[in-house]
């Protein structure tokens, strides 16, 4: 009953003999550690064929100037149409060219990216590109109809030749941006025994909330919406119940946790029927229902593993995210987010949280020395104690390009 569940590991390596010739940008011999990039949040969205792109003006990560010819990344992060029925197929990826559901994304604009050069940087946030987008991008909240469609934008790392003096890695995504590590290397790439490693960076896992009241009939749903859930310290008394769902291509639940333990609480649940029950959303876990099961696994390229089964001996356990075709080189995207176990005896130490997945790592060059590492892996779900177990984040991308 209180198996814990391992994190997916899909290490998507892609080795591509591609000549690349790039813009004119900031070229010089690197000594790297840690966060090599900057992220920038889209705040409006966009149409293909246009030259500005729109952010908020924040930026995370390496501190940089965007200045004429650096090199940028756009990606639509979180956009993507799912079944919201409370039945078997929920969160399967609809096709909207037909009336079944597929697992290969068709609808939506999740994961389609483009790299592009800086024309100029105006100090309200707003960026000149040199030339058309080939793509749009969506930045709108969620809806009756779909979870939230996000974007960001990433300045590319680019060095003549690159050393590592220490472990590089990315911001974890926090819902904006994030979870990405792009470096381009015109020469060689020294390792010096150090790694590349975006473990834990993707899509956040479901923070489980306490449910109190073991004595309710077993549930069979999907997906469900609850409006009690904003008691502040999350347990709540006299209900029994399902856990949130995880962090996805095709939305963000109400309350998400990243690798290094840190909670986010959006104002409103935000996959449409609800964050709660054993539905994978897509490539995020889906939550355990009651009582003590475990969460799903989140997924990206295969599908997530299920949690354990309930005390009552019911087949209600979180299923893990599906399988999602990424379509590489069209797109790309990160591990989905583990479900939250089921919860009735926090105060004994169980946590039962999913955890996050893997991020994106993309890197160019002509030349590897040394040991090569590069990691992007889903974490472990959090431990429970006496209780239903958190789901795993899914494995992330990786790209290695010449």
């Amino acid at each position: 009953f209180f198996c814990k569940m391992k994190a997916l590991h899909f290490f998507v390596i892609v080795f591509l003999l591609i000549f690349s010739v790039y813009g004119c940008g900031p070229f010089s011999s690197c000594f790297l550690d840690g966060v090599v990039n900057t992220y920038r949040t889209g705040s409006k969205s966009i149409d293909a064929g246009t030259r500005l792109i729109y952010t908020d003006g924040s930026l995370r990560g390496e501190s940089d100037n965007l200045v004429y010819g650096s090199r940028v990344f756009i990606i639509q992060m979180q956009d993507a149409t799912i079944d919201y029925s409370n039945t078997t197929n929920y969160g399967r990826v609809v096709d909207a060219n037909d009336s079944g559901v597929s697992d290969i994304l068709k609808s939506g604009n999740a994961g389609m990216y483009e790299y592009a050069l800086v024309q100029e940087y105006f100090s309200n946030g707003t960026i000149e590109l040199q030339n058309p987008l080939q793509n749009s991008y969506y930045f709108e909240p969620e809806s009756t109809k779909h979870g939230r469609k996000s974007f960001q934008i990433v300045t590319v790392k680019m060095c003549t030749q690159a050393y590592l003096i220490g472990n590089l890695t990315c911001e974890s995504w926090n819902g904006e941006n994030g979870g990405i590590l792009l470096l381009d290397v015109g020469q060689g790439l020294d390792f010096q025994g150090n790694a590349i490693d975006c473990s834990g960076k993707g899509f956040r896992g479901a923070v489980a909330l306490e449910f109190r009241d073991s004595s309710q009939p077993i549930l069979y749903d999907y997906v469900s919406d609850y409006d009690f859930i904003q008691s502040t310290d999350r347990v709540l008394s006299g209900y029994d119940g399902n856990e949130l769902k995880g962090e996805s291509i095709a939305g963000t639940p109400l309350i998400t946790i990243d690798g290094n333990g840190i909670q986010y609480n959006a104002s409103s649940q935000g996959y449409p029927g609800g964050d709660f029950a054993r539905g994978p959303p897509a490539n995020g876990g889906g939550g355990a229902n009651e009582h003590n099961s475990g969460a799903g696994g989140g997924s990206l390229g295969g599908a997530g593993g299920k949690g354990g089964n309930s005390v009552q001996g019911g087949l209600v356990q979180g299923i893990g995210g599906y399988k999602i075709d990424v379509e590489w080189p069209k797109r790309i995207m990160m591990g989905g987010g583990g479900g939250a176990g089921h919860i009735n005896q926090g105060d004994l130490g169980s946590i039962s949280h999913g955890a996050p997945g893997g991020g994106i790592v993309i890197v160019r060059t002509s030349i590897i020395l040394g040991d090569a590492k590069i990691i992007s892996s889903g974490q472990t779900g959090y431990s429970a104690i006496h209780d239903g177990a958190g789901g795993g984040g899914g494995g992330g991308f990786i790209a290695l390009l010449s």
